[in-house]
């Protein structure tokens, strides 16, 4: 099954910041005003969160390993253009595709080397 990058995202926000802040604020409310089932509550929402969670690494590195190469750029160089490597898993089943996927590999001021 595939998903959009808009639902992924969604799915992630929820994972990362919504479940983890529903169990904090239940958790401590629940201890303030003595809500039913707090410890089962949070437990379970917590399982819930690392399931989904594992979830949704596998599929990042699912999506990751789709990719048919890498295209290597580098904008610091000491030259006035720009370089573009590009480096394919496959270049023999690259013509019989319609489309292709990259990942992006840019060097950023921090991975060049500090000249003295």
């Amino acid at each position: 099954m595939k998903i959009t990058n808009k639902s992924y995202d969604v799915i992630k926000w929820i994972v990362v910041i919504v479940i983890p802040a529903v169990i904090t604020l239940y958790s401590t409310l629940g201890g303030i005003w003595d809500f039913p089932y707090v410890q089962e509550i949070t437990a379970s929402l917590a399982a819930i969160d690392v399931f989904l969670g594992v979830i949704m690494k596998i599929s990042s590195v699912s999506y990751n390993k789709e990719c048919d190469g890498v295209l290597h750029v580098d904008t610091v160089n000491d030259e006035a253009t720009d370089k573009y490597l590009f480096e394919v898993d496959d270049l023999d089943q690259l013509a019989n595709k319609d489309r292709i996927t990259l990942k992006i590999d840019a060097v950023s001021e921090a991975d060049s080397p500090v000249e003295d």
